[in-house]
């Protein structure tokens, strides 16, 4: 029943064959059958013989570390090229929503868990969904009994049985919702790529004034329960002149460890 709830499902692919085949395989077992694969892109694809290509794709000062200011806790930047061919995907899935007329849709990466029983009882937490939403988080890295960051999740205020207010949720783009509106408003401010993909849906829940105008809420427990693969992102092999998400971890210039949640 998920796949009625949302006016389409874009499978946000990096081109692994078996990511491919087992989110097939988990659909048709969720008896979900309104979906569409969107073919994203690998650091692979970005360089050739050693040189990047397709640099208008993303700001490339997003790739170098600010040395302006002191990075915040948990600072994106450097950008790793993993994290600008994700980004690309999750923006495609958006554009190719819009292209074919969605008021909503659902973006899922390709090794994504689903609670099977909140998917076959979709029609009874439907009724739950704020009318006024923009984005709804369906999973998070940031549980609701977090160790890492208690004092943002103590900030989500509960709605109804279903769902929470957002606050700052930059925790995964593993599973989420979006509306048309929100959705063009997300590709017109961050093409050129200049965040990570939860970085970018992160910024509806940002401050006051996005909280303000975007009904942003994170579901509870999440319909996404975890992903079934390693990380393509934390598997990323370094390439001459640009850091891996991994490097930027293990820099000790940020207060950040990842293996905590």
């Amino acid at each position: 029943m998920l796949d009625t709830i949302f006016d389409k499902i874009y499978v946000v692919w990096g081109r692994d064959p078996a990511r491919k085949e087992y989110i097939q395989d988990h659909f048709r077992d969720c008896d979900i059958e309104n979906y569409e694969f969107v073919r994203s892109i690998t650091p692979d694809d970005l360089s050739l013989k050693d040189k990047v290509r397709f640099k208008f794709l993303w700001d490339v000062d997003a790739t170098k570390p600010p040395d302006t200011f002191k990075k915040p806790t948990g600072s994106p930047y450097p950008l790793s090229l993993g994290e600008v061919c994700c980004s690309y995907g999750h923006l495609k899935a958006y554009k190719t929503a819009i292209a074919a007329g969605c008021s909503n849709f659902l973006v899922i990466e390709d090794d994504a868990i689903l609670n099977k029983d909140l998917v076959a009882h979709a029609l009874d937490w439907k009724q739950f969904i704020p009318t006024d939403w923009s984005i709804l988080h369906l999973h998070s890295w940031r549980p609701f009994d977090s160790k890492r960051e208690p004092a943002l999740v103590a900030q989500r205020k509960q709605v109804n049985d279903y769902f929470y207010t957002s606050y700052r949720e930059y925790g995964g783009t593993v599973c989420y919702a979006l509306t048309a509106s929100a959705a063009m408003a997300l590709l017109s401010n961050y093409y050129p790529i200049s965040l990570p993909s939860d970085g970018i849906i992160s910024t509806l829940s940002a401050n006051i004034f996005a909280r303000k105008f975007y009904g942003s809420y994170v579901m509870s427990p999440f319909l996404c329960i975890s992903t079934m693969f390693e990380s393509q992102i934390d598997l990323e092999q370094k390439k001459d002149g640009y850091s891996t998400r991994t490097d930027r971890y293990n820099s000790g210039e940020i207060n950040f460890d990842p293996n905590i949640l």
